[in-house]
């Protein structure tokens, strides 16, 4: 969970582009760092994502996102998240 913003991420929950309405489901949250060296501190989670809508297509269908990109995005306001819960 952020501590900021309270925003805590589920397999299931939706995000919605405000500008493209397309439909974004969180599938998987994954350590981008998982295979990185050992010296390095911080771990660097992200969602694989699934997307629909009218710009969707095969190659931008599936994407992921930095837990802190989503974050960022949903303060400014460019997605909207729907818990799953």
């Amino acid at each position: 969970m952020d501590v900021e913003t309270g925003i805590e991420f589920q397999p299931g929950d939706i995000v919605i582009d405000t500008v493209t309405e397309e439909v974004g489901l969180l599938v998987e949250r994954f350590d981008v760092l998982e295979h990185a060296s050992e010296d390095l501190q911080s771990r660097v989670f992200a969602w694989e994502i699934v997307w629909t809508g009218k710009l969707s297509r095969p190659d931008n269908r599936y994407m992921p996102y930095t837990e802190n990109g989503l974050i960022k995005c949903i303060k400014d306001g460019m997605l909207l998240h729907i818990s799953s819960e």
